[in-house]
């Protein structure tokens, strides 16, 4: 096939042709020795197709997940989107704070009833200091009490800010860690509690005998 040229005629030969692609035509190519090429559309590019999000990579409390959006024709992919991690609910934080509390405010008003308290009741096996010394008479009872209402006081005073700075330092960690947290947290304040009996004892112990009765008379 010739065409005319005002100096020269060109004789156009097929060279290649290309496939139709999402961004590329169909099309041929013809070029002369000259270096002159013509190319013929066969069939115009349409585009991409988007697909809808494709979840390619969940995210977690540790690392942020991927959605990508691909072409549904060629499998290009045409955008990629970056999940932010997953955060702890603020709910969950306030409920882990409130667990922790728990301990220490308990202690804390069983201290100041015991020691607004002037009088205590009889001794039971139910509610207040019970141990066998304690539940002697009414003496070492009110007594018994009273000390722990003291002890308990000054304990839960100490307890409760170290609590709150404690957990401040798990707070905006993950669900696991804040869960552990507050486990180890909890069985510490217990620990603490239980050892709170030892100065109660060892006082009423100096203060009375195996009978009830006040050494110092």
């Amino acid at each position: 096939e010739s065409y005319y040229n005002a100096n020269h005629i060109h004789d156009l030969i097929f060279t290649h042709s290309y496939e139709l692609t999402c961004t590329e035509d169909a099309r041929t190519e013809k070029v002369c020795e000259c270096g002159y090429a013509e190319v013929d559309i066969v069939t115009p590019a349409t585009g991409h197709s988007p697909s809808e999000q494709i979840i390619t990579a969940e995210p977690t409390e540790t690392t942020e997940g991927t959605v990508i959006i691909e072409c549904t024709v060629c499998g290009e992919v045409l955008e990629t989107v970056v999940v932010p991690k997953l955060t702890v609910p603020v709910s969950f934080k306030v409920f882990a704070y409130i667990s922790v509390l728990i301990v220490p405010l308990m202690m804390l008003i069983i201290g100041i009833v015991c020691v607004k308290k002037k009088e205590f009741t009889k001794p039971n096996a139910f509610i207040g200091y019970r141990t066998p010394l304690s539940r002697k008479n009414k003496e070492t009872w009110n007594y018994a009490n009273k000390l722990m209402g003291k002890i308990n006081l000054i304990v839960s005073l100490i307890l409760l800010p170290v609590t709150a700075v404690s957990l401040a330092f798990f707070i905006n960690k993950t669900h696991s860690v804040i869960d552990t947290a507050v486990v180890v947290i909890t069985l510490i304040q217990v620990v603490v509690l239980v050892i709170t009996i030892i100065p109660i004892e060892v006082k009423l112990r100096k203060k009375f005998d195996s009978d009830g009765k006040r050494k110092d008379k």
